[in-house]
């Protein structure tokens, strides 16, 4: 049976995607894919404040080209996503590194099973969790956090995750994130997972 060598990395850390007040708008950097079997883009979008969106999308284009020879870029996909008008904003209590749990202010905000982002006020020290049970105020968690987090730090909804498989025949992939509405902020991440080779 063939194997696959595969590989993973991030194409953006963890960055704000302002309101139209600000810079509504965020590119990442380009991701070769010339010599992929496969390429699987995992693109994350969570709440930036408490905010929920007022009419508008914030929307993600990814785009490709066909071949070194392309100057020019084509729409793969549009994705949207909104802030829900009435979502999650509360607070964590201190965590350290590798706590399996977290106390927030109000557990009633919180479902088991569903995602939660912590926002961490050094933003590239966000991160997902999964809620695994609550007590009170109290989530127990899948897996433990990665980072520590201080008293009163963000938590807040994970709007939406997207995985999409690029086709093999694409050399080449960046995404933009424009955001149209005036109240809602975002916080993104784009990561990837490659299989380079069948062995």
């Amino acid at each position: 049976m063939a194997d696959l060598t595969k590989t993973t990395g991030q194409l953006m850390d963890w960055t704000l995607l302002d309101d139209t007040a600000g810079t509504p708008y965020v590119e990442t950097s380009e991701l070769s894919m010339a010599d992929d079997v496969e390429t699987v883009l995992h693109i994350d979008v969570c709440r930036g404040d408490n905010n929920g969106a007022d009419a508008d999308s914030m929307d993600a284009t990814i785009l490709v080209q066909s071949g070194t020879a392309d100057e020019e870029w084509h729409e793969f996909i549009r994705l949207s996503s909104a802030a829900l008008t009435t979502g999650t904003d509360d607070t964590v209590s201190t965590v350290g590194a590798a706590a399996t749990g977290l106390t927030v202010a109000d557990g009633g905000n919180f479902t088991i099973g569903l995602p939660a982002f912590i926002h961490d006020g050094t933003i590239a020290d966000s991160e997902i969790i999964w809620i695994a049970d609550i007590d009170g105020n109290d989530l127990v968690l899948f897996d433990a956090v990665t980072n520590a987090h201080a008293n009163a730090t963000p938590i807040r909804d994970v709007t939406n995750q997207f995985n999409i498989v690029m086709p093999p025949s694409v050399t080449t992939t960046k995404i933009e994130f424009v955001n149209r509405d005036a109240d809602a902020t975002y916080c993104l991440r784009v990561r990837w997972t490659k299989a380079t080779d069948i062995v």
